[in-house]
């Protein structure tokens, strides 16, 4: 029976440390960049959907829908701050940001354990795509948790699952899958996904064990498979779609793959223009980069007898999940007008899939008995950076969002002052804000205390 290989020894050479030592600094200097950005063009005032997740005293707020999403980690966060400083949202942008911080940092950990056989510089270098300037939307709402939470909250589950050897590495793993659920509509797409490829690959652990015996870990494995099936029927408890959005793409229609094919150009770095006019670029890079390492190692199953590890299963079912992401996202947003399919909000999911499909080209390489894939590494981790720094670090929108926000602000201070006129809508939201500004200033928002306070000096 052919396996994959045993992990390199823990042994670091000169060039390792000295490449690590590189590609930890040219992380830092992006991310300090970034950072600075996110938390210097900050202002505290709601913008687009911010305005939906005002807390409110109903029992229930935090796990009713809004839109197709149930988003209770981030609704906690924001009640939370609620009651600490009044949802200052120029602080909740900050922190945020530290929150996406930590998933990176759990990302890098989590490739470093599934993929052995790349070192810990490349998986720095290749993940430096997730500071990309491309998801300036992600990072500008006082909402921003929303998708951050998904992704740290999914690798969490998946490492917990395929890593984990007692029963309660197991429940807590189940646990973390159903807050990704509960995270947001995306989370529906990646805990079904997840769960899904766990209970595959029980089951041919189960069937490779000559002996057949169904262990404490067997039936522990039903039953927590149970409580996630229970927590995926009660979240559609009291779903409808939205009579305002228009229909779902099916995933045959000319549609969807225009939407998919724009989606994972963008994400991969392609340049814009290119992405509108050929979004077929976009499927044959996806098919290249994520589904034919999966394909290899499936047919290496069937031809070689391969028995794929744990790590690897774990590498597949972050894959597959954050694909169900893009596709759940394709088929609800097909049939919208194809430059969404840009928006940093959708396309931050895509970026997530370079360094996992990269990590798993590394491991079939390594497993085929070839040296070549430290060159293979190489190259990626100039070329994908370079694709969403091609244009430097431009950061410029999220200037034009400050001043978006600022706009809007007086506006509004204009309004409480009763000097403006009455603001049906903002420039750029399109629901009406009567109710959200007397809400805001009854139980005195921060925004409102300082619109209030500088008026009073």
């Amino acid at each position: 029976m052919t396996v994959l290989p045993n992990p390199r020894k823990n042994q670091f050479t000169k060039r390792e440390i000295i490449f690590t030592v590189l590609s930890i600094g040219v992380f830092l200097f992006v991310f300090v960049q970034h950072f600075y950005q996110v938390a210097s063009n900050a202002v505290d005032f709601p913008f687009w959907d911010d305005w939906t997740f005002f807390p409110n005293d109903s029992p229930t707020w935090a796990f009713d829908f809004l839109n197709e999403h149930r988003t209770v980690p981030t609704k906690a966060l924001i009640a939370l701050l609620f009651q600490q400083n009044g949802w200052d949202i120029q602080f909740t942008i900050i922190a945020n940001f530290v929150i996406f911080s930590l998933t990176v940092w759990v990302f890098i950990q989590f490739l470093k354990w599934a993929c052995k056989n790349g070192p810990t510089w490349a998986h720095i270098l290749v993940s430096t795509c997730l500071l990309s300037p491309i998801l300036g939307e992600v990072h500008h709402w006082g909402i921003g948790s929303i998708w951050h939470f998904v992704i740290v909250f999914g690798i969490l589950a998946v490492w917990l699952l395929f890593a984990g050897k007692s029963v309660l590495s197991q429940i807590a793993g189940v646990f973390c899958l159903l807050l990704s659920l509960y995270s947001s509509g995306q989370g529906l797409a990646f805990s079904a996904v997840v769960f899904a490829i766990w209970l595959i690959s029980e089951a041919m652990i189960l069937f490779e064990n000559e002996k057949k015996i169904i262990t404490k870990k067997t039936i522990t494995s039903a039953g927590v498979g149970l409580v996630y099936l229970l927590g995926l029927v009660l979240w559609f408890e009291g779903f409808r779609r939205i009579p305002s959005h228009a229909e779902p793409a099916n995933p045959w229609t000319i549609e969807f793959f225009n939407y998919f094919g724009v989606m994972i150009q963008y994400g991969f770095g392609f340049p814009q223009k290119l992405a509108l006019k050929a979004p077929w670029i976009g499927i044959l890079a996806y098919m290249a980069l994520t589904v034919a390492p999966i394909a290899v190692l499936f047919w290496e199953q069937i031809c070689n007898n391969l028995s794929i590890s744990k790590k690897t299963w774990a590498l597949m079912a972050m894959i597959c999940g954050v694909s169900g992401i893009v596709f759940l996202t394709c088929y609800g947003r097909g049939n919208f007008e194809i430059g969404t399919a840009r928006s940093g909000r959708y396309v931050y999911f895509v970026i997530f899939l370079i360094p996992l499909s990269v990590a798993l080209w590394v491991e079939i390489i390594a497993l085929k008995g070839h040296t070549f894939h430290q060159g293979i590494l190489l190259i990626a981790c100039i070329l994908i950076p370079g694709l969403h720094f091609r244009h430097g670090l431009d950061f410029a929108g999220y200037e034009v969002n400050q001043k978006a926000r600022l706009r809007n602000l007086s506006i509004i201070a204009d309004y409480y002052k009763n000097d403006g006129p009455h603001p049906l809508f903002l420039p750029d939201f399109w629901v009406p804000l009567d109710e959200y500004l007397a809400d805001a200033k009854a139980r005195k928002f921060s925004f409102y205390r300082k619109i209030r306070y500088h008026e009073t000096k």
